[in-house]
């Protein structure tokens, strides 16, 4: 489980009004704090389980949101390196000084793909939920990348990650959130050479937390 994101106590009669228990600071236990979820369009009262009701009617081992989507449709780590089987023996670029290792810890609580864009290329794999799946990517220095999480294979980036070698990092704001169908957060290890510079969460080991809120319209259409 990652570590607990903090955030601002609620005011009295607002933990009245939404019912949540003004004895803890996270009510429904998910590692977000209860008015860390008001500010950002969550459900503080609905604990997260990570078993959503995703249909495979063929019952091929893939979500049926994914079949057709751009993305490799499942993250498999044989070795425990943190890459994936299939990118690190067909897409791994080499280790070199033009290359940097960045690790993802994705928290989300339904099927969500991890996507990242160089230039006009972009990858991805679709995770399912998980309080916490470590992914390792190899991106080159010098170019801008940006890492998301995605709810559809048609959109719905809210948490987007931009690393630029060297230079600052900017994450736009999160919008559109929906409560109590998805949670979910990425957590990134950056690679030296990167000041973090945005609106970021400190979650006090040295990493930075961007929250993720899905697009309502997308949702709405599962």
């Amino acid at each position: 489980m990652l570590g607990q994101v903090h955030a601002f106590a609620l005011p009295v009669m607002e933990e009245f009004q939404i019912q949540t228990d003004p004895r803890t600071a996270d009510t429904d236990g998910d590692g977000f704090d209860d008015a860390f979820e008001v500010a950002n369009g969550m459900d503080p009262i609905v604990p997260v389980d990570f078993t959503p009701v995703e249909p495979d009617v063929n019952q091929n081992g893939i979500i049926d949101l994914w079949e057709d989507a751009p993305y490799f449709v499942s993250f498999t780590d044989v070795d425990h390196d943190g890459f994936d089987d299939i990118y690190e023996a067909n897409y791994l670029e080499p280790v070199s000084a033009d290359n940097f290792d960045v690790v993802v810890e994705v928290y989300t609580t339904r099927s969500a793909a991890l996507t990242w864009t160089t230039g006009n290329e972009s990858q991805g794999f679709v995770l399912r939920a998980s309080a916490s799946t470590s992914v390792r990517l190899r991106l080159p220095f010098g170019g801008d990348t940006q890492i998301a999480l995605i709810c559809s294979p048609t959109g719905g980036v809210e948490a987007v990650e931009s690393l630029f070698a060297s230079q600052s990092m900017q994450v736009p704001a999160s919008t559109n959130a929906i409560s109590d169908f998805w949670k979910a957060r990425i957590r990134v290890d950056y690679a030296s050479g990167h000041t973090p510079d945005g609106p970021f969460l400190d979650d006090g080991n040295g990493r930075f937390v961007e929250i993720v809120n899905p697009s309502a319209a997308i949702i709405a259409a599962l």
